[in-house]
């Protein structure tokens, strides 16, 4: 099957281009696609576990309150069964008042008697209407024990709240319960509902039974359930986990974690499509450079090949309407190129050329030839021979012909490999330089960047080590403080004491006494107090300290993403390797040419002899011509014979 130089320049060279490019593109496809779907979700990780410990200090510093207040002296009279004191009751609600007022978080505040029902409250349609008996957290903390509700939907505002109630004594009995109802939407539209992860990531929250209690669209808040998902089974009892899922029907990978009280998951989430929409792009600009560079290199073979083809292809035409059709000698081959190729039409014509002088120059001899037959019969055995001679001669011509066209044929198969091997440099050179540019500079930025981390976190870790020693001296102060309050204390009774021995004149200094010790019992508590804040700063300072760890932790893997790029700049490396191997391939294939193009030179040259033999021998025929007369008649049938050839030719 006959094989065209075209389709030989074309297959090869696509083949090639659409193999090297698209591995190139496969590999950077995928490697981009782990690293940005690693990267994606350590962000959500990270975001649902900031959420929970933001959750948790939260939640701590409410319970501190609720604790704290259960020390009023007024309380404990409030929720006294036994003896109902509408004063305490009355003061407490106010109280409570101020304390909601001061505490926006606090949906109301309330006390309630060991038979549940409210006696005093910050709001004030509960009290003796709100019974509380038949709740949960009620019975816990009725039992001695602080407790945090599950989040529960709340029948005055809709909203999602949850209680936290601790138990009230009096002389070491419990005699009732305060709780707060919170509204957990001041914590969520601050720290959930506000969070935003890309364009269509969010963060959401939902309790122990799969229902939503926090969402973007809020009239999906206690109507979405996880388990219409199809996730419930991935979440339910985990402390943390990620989990492939549709949200707002949209594919998207969520990031879940657990917290105790209120026994709730926070769960980030994100947009799968979106995640990759940077990998699809690159895919898709990488499939268009294939293309591209496909159809530019079709383009540019079919002209090169075509800029060979066409003069070849004129030179058989001629050459077999030469050999085969009406013998025209005048056809000339019109060279354009100044290359081989251009070297070759123009042997060809110089070729034809003397064919042509040889023909005419025959067919001037041959009516000579005819009038002087009677002369050259003497000489017919000499001029066998030359015509032997010449017959050989002619078949050497054949001979060198046949080796000219095969040279030729090897000159084009060279050029061949010498375009399809320029195209490969030429495109993989390109390449090879953007892509290194672009990953020394992003290596760059990515240095630069870690370098800022580190000393960032050094700073905010000296920080809170300071403040961590500013809170110890404030604890060992407020010691000084409780020892003081004991010694006055203790001077108090000692003035109660003295002051009963004296008797009626004494009363009046033991008021003095009695109000000294309650200022001593005061100064205490208030130290308690204090103390409880400043334990509550040192929670804070060590999970601030956490939170910088997390941020030397996200430094480490940024230099792993250097350390990725590093290893791209070496998979480059390799590829300019290659393209100094396609170099070489040239300077080989460039050489191969010239050996082809002298070997061509010394067949022309070898055609110039022989040609020059025949004219030899053509002079010998002329010279012996005196001796032909015998074999006249036999010469005029042959010079005749030679117009008839002659004749075939158009000169």
């Amino acid at each position: 099957m006959k094989i065209s130089i075209k389709f030989k320049f074309l297959v090869p060279t696509v083949l090639l281009i659409f193999t090297a490019m698209g591995a190139s593109s496969f590999v950077s496809y995928y490697q981009s696609k782990n690293a940005l779907n690693s990267l994606i979700i350590d962000q959500i990780t990270k975001q649902a576990d900031s959420i929970s410990i933001m959750m948790e200090s939260w939640i701590t510093e409410r319970k501190i309150n609720v604790k704290n207040w259960t020390k009023e002296t007024e309380f404990p009279n409030a929720v006294d069964t036994g003896w109902v004191d509408g004063f305490s009751r009355k003061k407490s609600s106010e109280k409570l008042g101020v304390f909601k007022k001061d505490y926006n978080s606090f949906e109301s505040i309330s006390l309630a008697d060991n038979t549940g029902m409210v006696t005093a409250s910050s709001d004030p349609e509960l009290i003796g209407k709100y019974q509380v008996d038949g709740q949960a957290f009620f019975q816990t903390a009725l039992k001695g024990q602080m407790i945090v509700s599950s989040i529960f939907r709340s029948t005055r505002t809709g909203q999602a709240v949850f209680a936290i109630a601790a138990p009230i004594l009096l002389a070491e009995e419990i005699t009732g319960v305060l709780f707060g109802i919170i509204d957990f939407t001041i914590f969520s539209d601050k720290f959930i509902s506000s969070v935003k992860i890309g364009q269509k990531g969010f963060a959401f929250a939902a309790d122990h039974g799969g229902q939503v209690i926090v969402y973007p669209d809020k009239t999906q808040a206690f109507k979405l359930n996880l388990s219409e998902l199809g996730i419930w089974a991935s979440v339910k009892g985990k402390k943390n986990g990620l989990v492939n899922t549709k949200l707002n029907n949209n594919q998207s990978v969520m990031a879940f974690k657990q917290i105790e009280e209120p026994f709730i998951y926070i769960s980030a989430a994100a947009d799968s499509g979106e995640i990759f929409s940077p990998v699809t792009l690159l895919a898709q600009v990488s499939a268009l450079t294939v293309v591209i560079s496909i159809i530019v290199a079709v383009l540019v073979i079919l002209f090169i090949a075509n800029s060979i083809v066409k003069p070849l292809n004129e030179v058989v035409t001629n050459l077999k309407d030469a050999a085969e059709g009406d013998g025209d000698l005048t056809t000339r081959i019109e060279v354009a190129s100044k290359d081989e190729v251009g070297d070759l039409a123009d042997s060809f014509n110089v070729f034809i050329g003397k064919i042509q002088n040889i023909i005419k120059e025959v067919a001037q001899n041959s009516n000579d030839l005819t009038s002087s037959a009677e002369n050259l019969a003497g000489i017919s055995i000499g001029m066998n021979k030359a015509s032997d001679h010449t017959s050989a001669i002619s078949t050497k011509v054949a001979s060198s012909s046949e080796e000219m066209k095969n040279t030729i044929a090897s000159v084009a198969q060279v050029l061949d490999t010498t375009s399809a091997s320029i195209n490969t440099v030429a495109a993989a050179a390109d390449e090879m330089s953007a892509t290194i540019n672009e990953i020394a500079s992003n290596t760059s930025n990515a240095s630069q960047i870690t370098q800022a981390a580190v000393t960032r976190a050094g700073v905010v870790t000296e920080q809170m080590s300071e403040l961590g020693g500013s809170a110890s001296q404030i604890n060992q102060v407020i010691g000084t403080i409780s020892d003081i309050s004991a010694q006055v204390n203790l001077l108090a009774l000692n003035a109660t004491i003295e002051a009963a021995r004296a008797g009626e004149a004494g009363r009046g200094f033991a008021v003095v006494a009695n109000e000294i010790k309650n200022l001593a019992r005061q100064t205490a508590e208030a130290t308690d107090e204090i103390r409880s804040k400043i334990e509550g700063i040192q929670t804070s300072t060590t999970n601030t300290i956490s939170g910088i760890k997390n941020i030397t932790d996200t430094v480490t893997e940024t230099n792993d993403i250097v350390i990725t790029i590093a290893s791209a700049i070496e998979e480059q490396s390799a590829a300019t390797q290659e393209i100094a191997g396609n170099i070489s391939h040239v300077s080989s294939g460039v050489g191969e040419v010239n050996s082809s193009m002298s070997t061509t030179s010394d067949v022309a040259t070898s055609i110039v002899t022989e040609i020059a033999e025949v004219k030899i021998s053509t002079q010998e025929l002329s010279g012996n011509s005196d001796q032909v007369n015998i074999k006249a008649e036999e010469l005029s049938a042959l010079a005749s014979k030679l117009d008839t050839l002659v004749n075939q030719f158009k000169v």
